[in-house]
């Protein structure tokens, strides 16, 4: 009974000298006894060629990973070093790094953060990093969402991209962000300390980088450290650091950080630090040379000061959720939003410091040289603004004219010719028009246009779009005596308001940025509220747009609301649901379909991309939402699907006819399928011990119950038989079985034999026992009548696959015999035996309890169906939803699964209490069904509009 060594999620580490040491870090999924085995020489897998070797200094189960770390030293300088991970099941595929010289050569680094999950462009960043081969990786954190088991291990898995085609592995740098606990840093990354505030320093003394934590006290021990640290580091030519929260944010709806502000800027500026990474505000910035001030010609405490200033580069991106790019300063040198990573190229006289653009493109650039990071390679995006794409830091102490003084390239075609602050003179080519057609490379565009400042921009030709209201007199309330305006409050009426004597309001809402080209087609928009006060009465309204194809701020300018003018169109929202718990954002907080009114806004003469609408709102009752200034994070949203196909397919959540009588709740999804819930749901049980799964020799009846996979039809030359035990199978006796099948996981891919066949039978007994290792003991046991032949199964190709070609014919006759035997009762458990010819190799119990196993069975009687949990017990909202879908039930939640509408399963989670949180950002629009599973095996179906 063979296996391989089952480990993943491979990352390595730099937390002391990067010229001798590393530390290897991996998921060991099973086996025992992981050893990494490395050498300069490229031995392949065969572990007994290697020369060196180490065990893991440091093993932590976090995250549903088994965490393992080893800590390598006394490795030589600016060398290649091969590794392999073995155990006592196999070898792990062959990586390799490179250690840093010790000497002042050139280095290379990528240095970004908050990936969080959106993650094409996370995956794309990744991408980026083996093409671009860094020294280092500098990660400001953030790298999930909810910082929870299944996002993290996504995280790894996406992190896998920056493996390099030769098996090159990059290190990484990580600090912590606002969406880390304490700890996960330490315990995923084994930084030196719990707190994750550190300091490399590479080459002799060529640049010593500081990662800090700006989510714990930013004063006391961190600031102690930091400042007896540069005080000791004088010989150093570089110094620079990383961290999560700015000290002032280029968007507005981010607070200052004053206390990073405080703690630190002076320090930085005194000390020499010449260069800041930071991230968490969704936007691309780099400043000019800076230094603290609150004299003439500061702005929030900063002032330009080219000869030893800090420039402050980063606020995120790698894979965030883009924020508008709404609060740049006299001292910032340039920015945007837009998904991006930084390049840093430095040497003993200056630090090179380049944008990188994350799109779609990145599968397309070329990969450089093992040899020379320094040639940017083909296909790759520098993000070229009009001051430049190339920043440079010299570390000459010559005094320089300031940064934006005019002076001459001596080039004649190129203009605006400028001094950096650093001595040298730049100019840019002359920028075409803005509004001028050009193509930005991508595919997915429209209408790609200059915008002035020699960017080429395109628009989506479909998307699903979100907004929310961004600034206070963006959401307003009109009295109905006197028209006043009020855009203070802290909350929206719709629509009466006895506060001084308002009445029913008039309210309008505003949304900014809407990047939608003229005349798409609208496929649906709707208004997201969330509660601020509960109100039951009786409440309707009537909505309307504001026709006009730039909406403009709302003023306290009496009757600024109601005399504006409104479209054609108008929605009304009846009978609207009681409001009746606060801070709910549920579908009874949402407005009916409004894509008719967006449709005539975006048909209007002179509507622009980029452009405001504003809705208005009248009517009479009272349902009480927060506004912006009551809560900038659950101020009023703005969902729109549209495309410019011109195919219109009616708006998610139509009522329609999917033309099986099987299922109810027909409705289409925004993309011209119409999809029902299933009105039976299948029962889903998973091996659940050690001991429901083992493998019997054909030949002499050993039984082998501890073995990592199950080898189906043949292990090597050898023949075996496989049985397989589920319990507690919650089915009456004398049911009609509908359809069950097993499905399994792939463990291994190399151990394909075709063509392969096997026959499934059950045990005929009413309660399987438990497979023990006495010999023949699964062959012996008495078998069903009926029989399954699962012939000519497919090749399995891909490890962890768990799709239709890990999955067997239908197996209801042989559940149906079981359960129609005299004393079958629910609750018992049964089992399935397998033999054939041929081979594939299936994750077991003992290989990974998550990927055993797993039965499915569909049934109903004259009086029950599997379909048996009260729906109106569990709610699952936002619906449709597009980043995160919340599921509360009034009983436990053992296993909550998301299924495509092809039925493959996308996500699955185990929340073993009665609430669950879904990620459903990386999914494609469309409709799903969540299965949710109590703790009594008992299923419901819910669908879900993904959109």
């Amino acid at each position: 009974m063979s296996g391989h060594a089952d480990t993943d999620k491979y990352r390595i580490m730099i937390i002391d000298d990067p010229s001798t040491t590393i530390t290897v870090g991996w998921n060991q999924i099973s086996g025992l006894n992981p050893t990494v085995h490395y050498d300069t020489v490229d031995h392949g897998t065969d572990h007994t060629l290697y020369g060196l070797s180490k065990t893991a200094d440091r093993t932590i189960n976090y995250r549903g990973m088994n965490n393992h770390f080893a800590r390598i030293t006394g490795l030589t300088p600016n060398s290649a070093y091969y590794f392999i991970i073995k155990d006592d099941q196999g070898v792990s595929q062959r990586l390799w790094f490179k250690t840093s010289p010790s000497d002042n050569s050139r280095l290379s680094f990528v240095a970004g953060g908050d990936s969080r999950n959106n993650r094409t462009p996370r995956q794309n960043a990744n991408r980026l990093v083996h093409k671009l081969k860094p020294n280092a990786v500098l990660f400001g954190g953030d790298m999930t969402s909810s910082d929870n088991d299944s996002q993290w291990q996504d995280w790894f898995d996406d992190w896998q991209l920056t493996i390099a085609p030769d098996g090159r592995i990059f290190p990484i740098i990580p600090a912590r962000g606002n969406h880390e606990n304490s700890s996960v840093v330490y315990n995923l990354f084994d930084t030196p300390n719990v707190n994750s505030y550190y300091a490399v320093t590479f080459g002799n003394n060529l640049i010593r980088t500081y990662t800090l934590n700006s989510e714990i006290s930013v004063l006391g021990d961190q600031l102690t450290w930091l400042q007896n640290d540069l005080a000791a580091s004088t010989s150093l030519i570089w110094k620079t650091a990383q961290y999560h929260k700015p000290m002032r944010p280029h968007t507005s709806g981010k607070s200052e950080g004053n206390s990073g502000y405080d703690a630190w800027a002076q320090l930085f500026y005194d000390k020499g630090v010449r260069l800041v990474v930071d991230c968490d505000s969704h936007v691309a910035k780099t400043t000019y040379p800076v230094m603290p001030s609150s004299g003439s010609g500061s702005e929030d405490g900063f002032i330009v000061e080219n000869n030893k200033g800090t420039i402050y580069t980063g606020e995120g991106c790698w894979g965030a959720p883009l924020r508008p790019y709404d609060d740049s300063k006299s001292w910032t040198r340039n920015g945007g939003a837009f998904n991006q990573v930084k390049l840093i190229f430095v040497d003993e006289n200056k630090i090179e410091l380049r944008t990188i653009l994350v799109n779609s493109n990145a599968s397309s650039v070329d990969e450089v040289s093992n040899n020379d990071p320094f040639s940017l390679p083909v296909n790759l995006q520098v993000f070229s603004p009009s001051t430049g794409e190339v920043v440079l830091i010299n570390k000459n102490t010559t005094v320089c004219p300031d940064a934006g003084t005019a002076c001459d390239d001596g080039n004649s075609q190129t203009i605006n010719d400028l001094e950096d602050g650093y001595c040298n003179c730049y100019g840019v080519p002359d920028c075409v028009a803005a509004g001028t057609a050009c193509d930005d490379g991508d595919s997915q565009t429209i209408n790609d246009e200059e915008d002035g400042n020699c960017n080429c921009i395109g628009i989506p030709s479909s998307a699903s779009l979100t907004y929310q209201v961004s600034a206070g007199d963006d959401d307003a309330e009109e009295s109905e005596t006197g028209g006043n305006i009020d855009i203070g409050s802290s909350d929206l009426e719709l629509v009466y308001d006895t506060h001084e004597d308002k009445f029913n309001q008039t309210v309008g809402i505003r949304f900014n940025e809407i990047l939608i080209p003229k005349d798409a087609n609208i496929l649906s928009a709707y208004i997201q509220f969330t509660v601020k006060g509960t109100n039951s009465e009786a409440t309707t309204v009537s909505i309307k747009g504001e026709n006009t194809p730039n909406s403009m701020v709302f003023t306290e300018t009496t009757f600024n609301i109601s005399q504006r003018p409104t479209t054609t169109e108008f929605v009304d929202w009846t009978n609207i649901p009681e409001w009746t718990t606060i801070d709910a954002a549920t579908t009874d907080q949402r407005t009916p379909d409004l894509k008719a009114i967006v449709q005539e806004i975006v048909n209007l003469q002179d509507w622009k991309a980029s452009n405001s609408m504003s809705f208005i709102i009248t009517g009479t009752g009272s349902r009480t939402a927060r506004s912006y200034n009551g809560s900038t994070s659950r101020a009023p949203w703005l969902f729109i699907n549209y495309n410019t196909s011109g195919t219109s397919c009616d708006a998610a959540g139509t009522p329609c006819d999917d033309g099986n009588p099987e299922t109810s709740d027909d409705v289409e999804d925004g993309n011209c399928n119409c999809a029902g819930t299933p009105d039976i749901a299948p029962l889903e049980y998973e091996v659940s011990d050690n001991n429901d799964d083992a493998e019997e020799n054909e030949g002499n009846g050993s039984i082998g119950l501890t073995s990592s996979d199950l080898e189906l039809g043949q292990d090597h030359s050898t023949k075996q038989i496989v049985g397989i035990r589920f319990n507690s199978i919650d089915i009456p006796k004398n049911v009609e079985i509908l359809s069950a099948y097993i499905q399994f996981t792939v463990k291994g891919i190399t151990s394909n034999e075709d063509p392969t066949s096997v026959s499934i039978k059950g045990e005929k007994v009413p309660n399987s026992e438990t497979f023990s290792d006495t010999a023949f003991n699964i062959s012996q046991r008495p078998t069903t009548t009926e029989a399954v032949d699962w012939t000519n199964i497919p090749v399995w190709s891909n490890i962890d696959d768990a799709s239709a070609d890990q999955k067997t014919p239908d197996l209801k006759a042989i559940v149906q015999e079981i359960v129609d035997l005299q004393d079958w009762q629910a609750l018992n458990s049964m089992s399935f035996i397998i033999s054939g010819t041929g081979s594939r190799e299936a994750r077991s119990h003992d290989g990974s309890s998550s990927r055993a196993p797993k039965l499915f069975i569909t049934y109903k009687s004259n009086t029950l169906s599997t379909s048996k949990i009260n729906k109106a017990s569990t709610k699952v909202y936002p619906n449709p939803a597009s980043n995160l879908v919340y599921i509360q039930s009034n009983k436990n939640i053992e296993n909550v699964s998301l299924y495509s509408i092809l039925g493959q399963k996308v996500l699955s989670i185990n929340p073993k209490n009665n609430a669950a949180n879904l990620d459903i950002a990386p999914f494609k629009s469309g409709i799903y069904f969540i299965h949710l599973k109590q703790n009594n095996n008992q299923v419901s179906i819910h669908q879900l509009i993904i959109k």
